[in-house]
């Protein structure tokens, strides 16, 4: 989303809810919001084996 706020800069607050609900309708599928939560998921534990640190 931050990209598209950087390539649209017309920041007008009616602008910027029309981008956000643009971005929203046009960009984020059910199948991505999966995606994102699935990596969600896996990432603390792996996190917390590193005990934060790179592996």
């Amino acid at each position: 989303m931050e990209h598209c706020l950087r390539v649209d800069k017309r920041y007008t607050s009616d602008n910027l809810k029309r981008m956000i609900a643009e971005f929203w309708d046009e960009r984020v599928t059910p199948k991505k919001c999966q995606k994102y939560i699935s990596h969600l998921q896996q990432v603390p534990p792996k996190v917390l084996k590193t005990e934060g640190k790179a592996p």
